[in-house]
């Protein structure tokens, strides 16, 4: 009887006093299943912005790989049995390299060259072949020799079947190769091809003119890094894939409440997904008919034509509730759908509504949430606000003009406002969608005007008080949307990137073309936040092997007081930030790749996190490393994701599967998402 009084006064107070209830109970920090957002501590792109989830306890081993590539071998010594180097990434991490030659590239140096099978130490002509190992999917010349000319790599191949594979393939210009025999010339510095390996041991080839890197971007010391994908992922092995969820094409990370997923797919969808099985809960799309007033199809009764796509679209998505995941079939349709109430928007109002998508299509940015709402932003400029049942409360369409690439920059959510980048800064209220005020970020005109960027705005707090930051330098005023904080000597400056990271009142933020700028920031004054302290940290990829340019797309990561920055060709470089000085740079074994046709598909997109305890970054075809925080590099672990995807209207159709959006931490879950599925990491499957 006592024990039955005890258990009716505790719930009794509980119902009574919530607040005292909720007092006894102390939410996790972000990345912990217990943490919730709230509006003081939304949830959006990287978590809260800085990439860092502290609260997490994820695992530092995963893969799913094709059974295939991972029985592949290689050896740069000459085989006498079946032992070589393991390739389960596909890449060859051996080679034996002659030369250098001046003789030219397109003259006969050794002779039957498409016939050579050397071994290590052997003499031919002038020189030596000696074993080069990498520990990296890339052979760096500019390490490997003192000497420049006309050089050949040889390598060896076991392959348990005979198979075709795609040979993804990045190399200086001036290059060839021969598999088996066979010669092949890459029309441009990075292909993709498709070859067959015979079952055996296979000899493959490379000759290329080497030269020392020069002084401007483009140049760079000679290198090969090809890595061989399954073209048939029927046959895998994996560990620690919970659960693979195919949303169609997308770019952006997802974000997490309670036992629900919220993430963004093209063209314009919102995807609540059950946490423990990747299955759909609901679908909403955000497309331009939805966004319209009454007023407004009146004004245009030529907008009234979208309905009965509109009406279609609806249902398809409505189709979706309960699947295991969006199939080719239920992703064409959408897409034709879309593509009709886009096309019958056009021709009602072209001035409007000609809104071409970014390099990453329309719906490729992350949510946000403060708990009780889901927050999207979409790049023909449509924003909404949904509850997290899929209730939409708000939606509006903004008129302003794409950039270069497309606006990219996932919304914010700080101080009641859903603060979005459309050229303008638009502070919109997050309750009602409507305008709280406007930041003139950038001329409203041109592809590329001065002050522009693409990276998310990010929120860091100064002196107790938190405050947007944009990719440009500046810092802006939540409350108002006035400038806090300002370098004057980058006005002119435009392709930013990457994001800044702010951490113990320091910003950090890389320049393209220029030094990685640290400010150190007082509290504001009344007008403005005090520039204590700045310093500029010169950086160069100089002395690592590049064909496009020294370019960030991924942004910082500070973790105890060191800023960790990952450019687009892979390279790791480390600042102490206190000190405002370079401790190291390393070529990382992130499986890099870069295409200047592909858009997205260009080099390191994603940006490192922290997860727990160590530092996770992956590489734009599913690598990821995990490392160990601290001044020195110690790699604990690397995985591998080997997805392909399907896209018939794409100019590069089927390839291996693009990952640029930055990983997502929920406890002992890690949500990495790829360019057309969504990968669920947890230790024991």
């Amino acid at each position: 009887m006592l024990l039955k009084r005890l258990v009716f006064l505790i719930v009794s107070l509980g119902t009574c006093f919530p607040l005292f209830a909720q007092a006894q109970v102390k939410p996790g920090s972000i990345g912990s299943e217990s943490f919730m957002p709230t509006a003081e501590n939304p949830v959006g792109w990287r978590g809260d912005g800085s990439g860092k989830f502290p609260g997490a306890v994820p695992p530092a081993e995963w893969s799913l790989v094709s059974k295939d590539v991972s029985e592949l071998k290689c050896s740069g010594k000459k085989p006498k049995g079946v032992e070589g180097i393991p390739m389960t990434d596909g890449a060859v991490h051996e080679w034996l390299v002659w030369g250098p030659s001046q003789k030219e590239l397109l003259f006969e140096i050794l002779p039957k060259e498409g016939e050579l099978a050397p071994d290590d130490n052997e003499t031919a002509g002038t020189s030596v072949w000696k074993l080069v190992k990498s520990d990296t999917n890339t052979l760096d010349l500019t390490r490997a020799l003192k000497e420049t000319g006309t050089i050949y790599a040889h390598t060896y191949i076991y392959s348990g079947s005979d198979k075709e594979y795609i040979l993804q393939l990045a190399a200086r210009d001036g290059a060839m190769f021969w598999l088996n025999g066979s010669k092949v010339v890459p029309k441009s510095v990075a292909e993709r091809l498709k070859v067959k390996l015979k079952a055996g041991w296979n000899r493959f080839t490379f000759k290329a003119k080497y030269s020392k890197p020069g002084p401007n971007q483009s140049d760079g010391g000679w290198f090969i890094n090809p890595v061989f994908y399954d073209t048939d992922l029927t046959r895998t092995v994996s560990k620690n894939i919970a659960w693979t969820t195919r949303l169609g094409k997308g770019f952006g990370s997802p974000v997490t409440v309670g036992d629900k997923i919220y993430v963004e797919s093209n063209p314009d969808l919102l995807i609540c997904l059950a946490k423990t099985t990747g299955r759909i809960i609901w679908v909403k799309t955000n497309n331009l008919f939805e966004s319209f007033s009454e007023e407004e199809k009146k004004a245009t009764p030529a907008l009234n034509a979208a309905e009965e796509p509109a009406v279609k679209l609806r249902a398809a998505c409505e189709n979706l509730k309960g699947k295991a995941g969006i199939d080719q079939a239920a992703e064409t349709e959408i897409n034709t759908l879309a593509k009709q109430i886009h096309d019958i928007s056009l021709k009602a109002n072209p001035n409007k509504y000609n809104k071409p998508p970014s390099d990453f299509g329309y719906g490729s940015y992350s949510p946000s949430s403060d708990g009780n709402n889901v927050y999207v932003f979409f790049a023909h400029m449509v924003s909404a606000c949904y509850d997290l049942e899929g209730n939409r409360k708000w939606i509006r369409f903004d008129d302003y003009n794409q950039i270069e690439h497309g606006i990219s920059a996932s919304p914010l959510l700080i101080g009641g406002k859903m603060v979005v980048y459309m050229r303008e800064l638009l502070g919109l209220d997050a309750k009602t969608g409507e305008k709280s005020w406007v930041f003139k970020a950038a001329p409203l005109d041109g592809l590329n005007p001065v002050r522009m960027f693409y990276g998310s705005p990010v929120a860091g707090k100064i002196g107790g008080s938190k405050y947007i930051f944009l990719p440009d330098g500046r810092a802006i005023n939540p409350a108002d949307g006035s400038v806090v904080f300002d370098d004057a000597k980058y006005k002119l400056h435009k392709h930013n990137a990457a994001s800044s990271a702010v951490d113990s009142g320091t910003v950090v933020r890389i320049w393209n073309f220029g030094p990685v700028s640290l400010y150190k920031l007082g509290a504001f004054d009344g007008k403005s936040l005090k520039l204590e302290s700045k310093k500029d940290v010169p950086f160069s990829g100089a002395e690592f092997p590049r064909h496009y340019l020294d370019w960030h797309t991924a942004s910082p990561l500070v973790v105890d007081g060191l800023a960790y920055l990952v450019n687009d060709q892979g390279i790791l470089s480390i600042i102490d930030v206190q000190a405002g000085t370079m401790l190291y740079q390393k070529l990382l074994d992130v499986g890099q790749y870069e295409n200047h046709g592909e858009g997205a598909g260009r080099g390191v997109g994603a940006s490192p996190a922290l997860g727990g305890k160590n530092i996770y970054i992956t590489g734009n075809f599913g690598t990821t490393l995990v490392l160990k925080p601290g001044k020195k590099y110690e790699q604990l672990a690397k995985n591998k994701i080997m997805g392909y995807a399907v896209f018939p209207e794409a100019t590069y159709r089927n390839h291996p599967e693009k990952f640029i959006a930055s990983p997502y931490f929920d406890g002992g879950k890690i949500f990495i998402r790829g360019e057309q599925n969504l990968y669920c990491i947890g230790e024991g499957k």
